[in-house]
């Protein structure tokens, strides 16, 4: 997978985020799963009982054709502890 040099300095912020709060971080590719599928089978996977998640991308429009990723999830992902984070660079 091709990612843009932001994307990359994003992620490498992200894994030394994990380190510091000595969290697990994992990168995988969804295949033919959802996103909010892939991220529970992880968890399930992995015994994960927490997950941190960011704001949607998603704009209102995308959320109401395609759902929310972050719905999606604390539907399907029971017993876990699902915790959204506010996007510093959104106003």
């Amino acid at each position: 997978m091709n990612r843009s040099q932001e994307d990359r300095k994003k992620i490498q912020n992200w894994k030394k985020l994990a380190t510091h709060f000595s969290a697990t971080f994992i990168v995988e590719q969804t295949d033919k799963r959802t996103i909010s599928e892939t991220i529970r089978n992880i968890a399930v996977e992995n015994g994960i009982t927490q997950i941190i998640l960011g704001q949607s991308a998603r704009s209102w429009w995308e959320e109401i054709t395609k759902g929310s990723i972050v719905n999606n999830i604390m539907r399907i992902a029971t017993g876990i502890d699902i915790h959204i984070v506010a996007d510093q660079n959104k106003n």
